[in-house]
């Protein structure tokens, strides 16, 4: 399983040289669509569901970005995906095909992707950790709740990626400390979530521009926390298991990590030689090896609990069916099953 990740990390060549602080800084900081202007014009167009003024910004939007196609960097991509994908995703979730009545911007969202080396849409990354904060912050629905959302996205994502970055640096993973304590952090943004953005904000206002849309003939996710731990699992039991809806999930979920994650991750995996702590622990006689991923496990087993009552919580209120919240429960199961494998060991005190 290891070698279908080995090539992508020629992904991650736009990272090098910066860390994630100053990677997603940089996308915060760039404009090329001028969008500054016209966020609170969105939120606004958005609460009256002004198609028509949504759209001319769109049209707009791409006109600019086409002009900046043959010279845009990486960071420039990615800022204009991020703006983009406000237009689009806001006319998606008022029910029009941005794509029917703007036949450019499907062959311009292709070609920024293939320039930020990420998928040709906005993503958690771009909505996030890439959106500036304060006056500048992107919104759909100017709601302060969109904000405590967007924050424990960020937050969650620079986490993962610190632990990555100094994890990557041991020549073979034995210290989990940084992985632990970045679940951890995740599990506290999950829970401020959970406390601070109800159900029915979350379902009944902000989830429709989230929504997954097509371009060039596929479907792409759109922005949320699904894969915040996506890293993790993958170097401590993920990258060598054989269960198909894991896979099936890691293949969908893989190219919407971001350009650090991606540099960082496939560099433990290849130093661990594409085997994963849990695989390693179970072959060795090292208790100390095994009791570190056993507490890693622990604290993923910690958030995904609560993480999937939020889920459940949200299920409720919704008036279709399109929430699939199967991989929470396939991935609970896995990780009780590694626990008592590590336990059966008799190290686990």
């Amino acid at each position: 399983m290891y070698d279908k990740y080995k090539h992508l990390k020629s992904e991650a060549e736009l990272s090098r040289g910066g860390d994630y602080e100053i990677f997603s800084r940089t996308v915060q900081e760039a404009d090329p669509l001028g969008f500054d202007g016209y966020i609170e014009d969105l939120v606004v167009y958005n609460d009256i569901r002004d198609v028509q003024a949504i759209e001319e910004m769109l049209y707009t939007a791409t006109a600019k970005a086409s002009e900046l196609l043959s010279e845009a960097k990486p960071v420039d991509a990615l800022a204009c995906l991020r703006d983009l994908d406000f237009l689009i995703s806001s006319l998606v979730a008022h029910g029009v095909n941005p794509f029917e009545s703007n036949r450019g911007v499907e062959a311009v969202l292709l070609e920024l992707g293939e320039i930020a080396h990420t998928v040709p849409r906005g993503t958690s990354f771009t909505y996030a950790s890439g959106n500036p904060s304060g006056r500048r912050r992107r919104t759909f629905t100017g709601d302060a709740q969109e904000d405590i959302f967007i924050n424990a996205i960020g937050n969650s994502g620079a986490a993962i990626s610190r632990s990555l970055e100094v994890s990557s640096h041991q020549e073979i993973l034995t210290d989990m400390a940084p992985l632990i304590e970045s679940i951890e952090a995740v599990t506290s943004a999950m829970i401020s979530v959970k406390r601070s953005v109800t159900p029915e904000f979350f379902t009944g206002r902000l989830r429709s521009y989230l929504e997954l849309y097509s371009v060039g003939g596929e479907d792409y996710l759109g922005p949320g926390g699904i894969q915040t731990l996506l890293p993790v699992d993958l170097i401590v039991w993920g990258v060598d298991s054989t269960d198909e809806e894991w896979l099936k999930f890691v293949e969908v979920n893989y190219p919407y990590l971001d350009a650090i994650q991606k540099k960082h991750l496939n560099l433990i995996l290849e130093k661990n030689h594409g085997e994963s702590l849990y695989t390693r622990a179970l072959a060795s006689p090292d208790a100390e090896l095994q009791k570190g991923v056993y507490r890693c496990l622990r604290a993923l087993k910690k958030f995904r609990y609560p993480h999937r009552k939020l889920v459940e919580d949200n299920v409720k209120i919704a008036d279709d069916n399109s929430y699939d919240d199967s991989i929470v429960g396939v991935i609970l199961r896995k990780t009780d099953t590694l626990l008592r494998d590590l336990e059966d060991t008799g190290n686990i005190i």
